[in-house]
C-alpha cells in the first residue's frame, strides 16, 4: 500500500553511500539534503529537486526497472529503507 512505502531524503542516502555505490530505495527519494558522492540511486519515484541535485553531483537517478536490466544479479547494490 502507499502508506508502507519508504520515503528518504538525499541527506539520508548520502550518509550511507560513497562514490561509485549503487543504492536502492524501495520508495521515493526527496530533495532535502545534498548528495556528497557520485552515486547511482534506483527508486520507484524521485522528486524533481532530487533529480536535479543528484545530476549536478555527477550521479544518476534510475527507475528500479532499469537497474534490473543493467544489473540482473543485483551485485554490489546497497538497499536503504
Amino acid at each position: 500500500s502507499r502508506r508502507s512505502r519508504i520515503v528518504l531524503n538525499l541527506g539520508q542516502v548520502s550518509r550511507h553511500a560513497k562514490d561509485g555505490d549503487v543504492v536502492v530505495v524501495p520508495g521515493k527519494v526527496l530533495g532535502s539534503g545534498d548528495p556528497n558522492a557520485k552515486v547511482t540511486i534506483a527508486a520507484y519515484k524521485f522528486s524533481p529537486k532530487a533529480l536535479v541535485k543528484v545530476g549536478k553531483a555527477g550521479g544518476r537517478c534510475i527507475p528500479l526497472s532499469r537497474l534490473v536490466e543493467e544489473n540482473p544479479h543485483g551485485t554490489n547494490v546497497r538497499l536503504l529503507s
